[in-house]
């Protein structure tokens, strides 16, 4: 498609996003060089940098990642879906404060929108805040209580908390999505097992 349409910057952001789930690093590298000749829009070039930062992302340049998420962030007005991706940098490189304020901007945002709550959970965990996480992954099957993961990091949760058979608990009833997915079933049991 890119020979055919070269000229076309969102076929090259849907190849970009191609070859960074196959992890093909050097062709993104000289992708992203082509991508920054041809016209584009605002929107578009920050779908562009968020590109670029998994590049960095990938080879652990840190520093220069937070030096342009931090840029990203003030030059451009950025959509909610952008906001978790930067987040998601921000876990990633293990700065689970900046990580938090953005899940915290965005829940004020649209205090309904289930993906941010849920996060914030999972990085409360990764802090190890246990009992913010409980508070935090209870409210996130309020939002939405056929969410498998929203269950699954509750159960996690209360497992690290030491409270077992809650865990098992949470992850043993039935929430309106069947049986769920096989994980779900071999984390269920684990729960079980471990509450004897």
């Amino acid at each position: 498609l890119l020979k055919m349409f070269p000229g076309d910057f969102r076929i090259g952001l849907g190849y970009a996003g191609c070859l960074v789930e196959q992890r093909e690093w050097q062709a993104l590298r000289e992708l992203l060089v082509k991508l920054q000749e041809i016209p584009h829009s605002r929107l578009q070039a920050v779908e562009m940098e968020l590109i670029a930062c998994a590049l960095l992302a990938q080879e652990r340049k840190d520093g220069a990642l937070a030096a342009r998420l931090a840029t990203l962030g003030k030059e451009h007005h950025l959509q909610s879906d952008q906001w978790i991706k930067v987040a998601a940098f921000y876990r990633r490189m293990q700065n689970y404060e900046q990580a938090q304020v953005i899940y915290r901007g965005l829940t004020k945002r649209d205090p309904s929108w289930t993906l941010p709550w849920l996060m914030m959970a999972e990085t409360l965990v990764l802090q190890g805040n246990l009992s913010d996480a409980e508070t935090v992954g209870r409210h996130v099957i309020s939002l939405n209580s056929s969410l498998e993961k929203g269950h699954l990091v509750l159960a996690k949760t209360l497992y690290r908390l030491d409270r077992k058979q809650e865990a098992a608990d949470v992850l043993g009833r039935d929430h309106g999505s069947g049986k769920g997915s096989r994980g779900w079933r071999r984390m269920a049991r684990f729960y079980e097992q471990a509450a004897q």
